[in-house]
């Protein structure tokens, strides 16, 4: 699972499976209610794809920050998401980052 070499035999590390973004951020209904939103617009297959699997999401009043897990994931993420975010999470800003 560990991708390079000087992360292999180190003790002080483990890998695990990332969760969808939903059960991670269940204790959030900001976030729920954002999420439940954006499912809605995009559709469910899109939602899986491209929001499941995102390393994290953070709101507050004006603004959603949402972390990819690398440039290729971030620009499809915002080719077929990047619209519906802002109605979705009802923000002015959204910066996504990979």
């Amino acid at each position: 699972m560990f991708e390079k070499e000087w992360l292999v035999g180190n003790p002080e590390l483990t890998a695990e499976e990332i969760t969808p973004i939903e059960e991670r951020v269940k204790d959030n209904p900001k976030l729920i209610d954002g999420l439940t939103k954006l499912k809605s617009i995009i559709g469910e297959e899109k939602f899986n794809r491209y929001v499941s699997p995102l390393q994290n999401i953070a709101r507050n009043d004006t603004s959603l920050l949402i972390r990819t897990r690398n440039v290729l994931e971030r620009s499809f993420f915002i080719r077929e998401c990047g619209d519906a975010l802002r109605d979705a999470f009802a923000v002015k800003a959204v910066t996504v980052i990979g």
